[in-house]
């Protein structure tokens, strides 16, 4: 089976990690190196630009930029591990990422440009699926330290490394909320995978969804009152929507293909996300109500787990 960038696989009611290319939290990112796509060069921020992930050097998974037209796409990682989950920072100067150059996972960080990779965790489980807190001093993400994965935060540089969740099955992918009050993640600890809210210290933990399916990747809407998500409650992985307290769920795209990895545009007005609908898997963009779905990225290579740089 492929790499699908849901990020998650139904054995047994746990969460579990897979060998590439089929494991499950994934993400990318590192060292500038000019990829393709046109012009070339550093890609400028007239444009608001997009991180993703892409195997198209080699089958090498790394982390790249691009407009949000697809246009300037610079490659900002060449490693020989995989390096996967790009997580901007709230000031658009940082990428936090996951990746297995030493062996096994672990949280790294680096410059937009892809200068100054310094590794955050280390550990001998992996440390995975990062995620900024809105005001940049704190990183949420996923330990499998404890035989399945948990949440965690630490201090945006490395310390401080406090387990939020405790679970007896397993937690993951967390997406914290535009105001840092709270952070979403899903669990298998109720024997499937459902999205979750808690508040940002671990407390009040509720569930937002309830169906058989597997329900996954949840991201904020900007002013916070909306989740976007992965389900396959209707048969195969689409993009939904829902409000903040699980209520009013919306499917947005409806396709033969599997849809994953929906991110938020800074101003709200666009979703990015990953589809195979056309053979390979292919960053589009759509309007929030799933309208004007099209094609950013255009390579034979996968292409995924978008995430859209702040206006700031």
């Amino acid at each position: 089976m492929g790499e699908r960038s849901v990020g998650t696989n139904r054995r047994r009611g746990k969460l579990v990690i897979r060998a590439a290319p089929e494991k499950v939290l994934v993400c990318a990112v590192a060292l500038v190196t000019l990829a393709s796509a046109g012009d070339g060069g550093a890609p400028a921020r007239s444009r608001d630009q997009i991180a993703f992930v892409s195997d198209r050097r080699g089958g090498q998974q790394d982390v790249y930029v691009m407009n949000d037209d697809g246009s300037r796409l610079a490659n900002l990682s060449n490693h020989a591990g995989s390096d996967r989950k790009p997580a901007w920072s709230p000031d658009g100067a940082k990428i936090a990422f996951h990746a297995n150059r030493d062996g096994n996972f672990e949280i790294y960080v680096m410059n937009a440009d892809g200068s100054g990779q310094i590794r955050l965790t280390n550990t001998a489980a992996d440390d995975v699926a990062p995620d900024w807190s809105p005001d940049g001093t704190k990183i949420a993400f996923v330990s499998f330290r404890d035989q399945h994965g948990e949440v965690y935060v630490m201090n945006a540089d490395g310390t401080g490394q406090t387990k939020l969740t405790n679970s007896r099955r397993g937690d993951g992918l967390p997406a914290w909320s535009p105001d840092g009050g709270k952070i979403a993640f899903i669990s298998t600890r109720d024997d499937g995978f459902e999205i979750y809210v808690m508040n940002a210290d671990g407390r009040a933990q509720t569930r937002l969804t309830n169906t058989v399916a597997l329900e996954t990747v949840p991201a904020w809407s900007p002013d916070g009152s909306k989740i976007a998500f992965v389900s396959n409650r209707d048969g195969n992985f689409e993009i939904y929507v829902m409000n903040a307290d699980g209520s009013g769920p919306t499917r947005l795209t409806n396709t033969p293909g599997s849809e994953g990895t929906p991110a938020w545009s800074p101003d709200g007005r666009r979703i990015a996300f990953d589809s195979d609908r056309d053979g390979n898997r292919e960053i589009y963009v759509m309007n929030p109500d799933g309208t004007n779905q099209r094609r950013v990225t255009h390579s034979p290579s996968t292409d995924q787990q978008a995430r859209w740089r702040p206006r700031r």
